[in-house]
């Protein structure tokens, strides 16, 4: 059933991006927007079984249903429309987790408040936000990004003639840092909830807050349930690298042919910055112990930075 599903993306793509341009010219055309609303809705695996003739179907449309009668289970007297229920994310059991870079990503930005709040240099964040403020054509992400690079991001150079690149994510010293999907451990912990979104708009007073008024509802992880995923800091690899290491110029070299290449520049000062330990000093008898360090001076970072978050909300 592939070459089927995919003839039927590829169709339904096709449509979408066709009554979106249409929409575009004729933003007042009724008909064309209730259309696009309804390819919209039915643009899901479930309506595609329901559909086409598809092997197993009935199975299939059982699995893909399994949500919608916990969602039932789950309910209560809550007043929720539950065909406009977003689900938690789940695995092929129908397991609800996190994925691993969700909880990576929490542990970046935890990091990066560390980096910039005790090892950031003043002058290169200027230096950067005032590049961006020249520059108008520059996306507004760009600047965050920028400061990114500067906290995990090492250099890369191939030759002399070409200026050092803080750009490449190869070279971010977070590959290090191995984190598993959040398995969650009591099997009765989701719920359903009701969301406040609210619209930002601006006017001469300035910015203001409407909420909107068909907010949607959610299938949500309760209070103070457990998550479990693995944690790990690959010391091996790091070893690796370090065997071409360049201690007065802080990088690696790695001969290419006749070029040499520069990589991992600054490498030392990263890793000092961000986990506070260095390289030039690991013990490999010692590694499981530096690992334990690593990842206990993490989530010290992690802790520092989630008692900073809840006061600034109060706030």
């Amino acid at each position: 059933d592939l070459n089927l599903y995919a003839t039927w993306i590829s169709e339904n793509s096709t449509k979408l991006n066709q009554l979106e341009n249409e929409i575009k010219n004729d933003k007042k055309n009724i008909d064309k927007n209730q259309q696009l609303a309804e390819l919209r809705k039915n643009f899901n695996l479930l309506s595609f079984v329901q559909n086409n003739e598809i092997k197993k179907n009935q199975e299939f449309i059982h699995y893909l249903n399994i949500n919608e009668n916990i969602i039932k289970i789950n309910l209560g007297n809550k007043k929720i429309n539950e065909k406009n229920i977003r689900g938690f994310l789940k695995n092929g059991k129908n397991q609800p987790y996190i994925p691993g870079t969700s909880i990576k990503g929490a542990i970046r930005t935890a990091l990066l408040y560390h980096y910039l709040s005790n090892n950031a240099n003043t002058n290169d964040i200027l230096n950067i936000l005032n590049r961006n403020l020249r520059n108008k054509e520059i996306k507004k992400e760009s600047f965050t990004d920028e400061i990114e690079n500067l906290a995990f991001y090492c250099g890369f150079q191939k030759n002399e003639n070409i200026d050092f690149s803080y750009q490449d994510e190869k070279f971010d010293v977070l590959k290090f840092l191995i984190v598993s999907d959040g398995k969650i451990i009591n099997e009765k912990s989701l719920t359903i909830d009701n969301l406040n979104l609210f619209l930002i708009n601006k006017d001469k007073n300035g910015s203001y807050a409407n909420i909107q008024k068909q907010a949607p509802t959610i299938e949500a992880i309760k209070e103070n349930t457990i998550i479990e995923f693995d944690i790990d800091f690959n010391l091996d690899y790091l070893l690796t690298i370090t065997k071409n290491y360049n201690p007065s110029n802080d990088r690696i070299e790695v001969k290419i042919g006749n070029q040499i290449e520069y990589q991992w520049i600054g490498l030392k000062d990263k890793i000092k910055k961000v986990f506070d330990f260095d390289i030039t000093q690991i013990d490999e008898t010692q590694k499981e112990e530096l690992k334990k360090q690593i990842i206990k001076t993490i989530f010290q970072k992690v802790s520092n930075f989630s008692k900073e978050q809840k006061e600034w909300d109060n706030k």
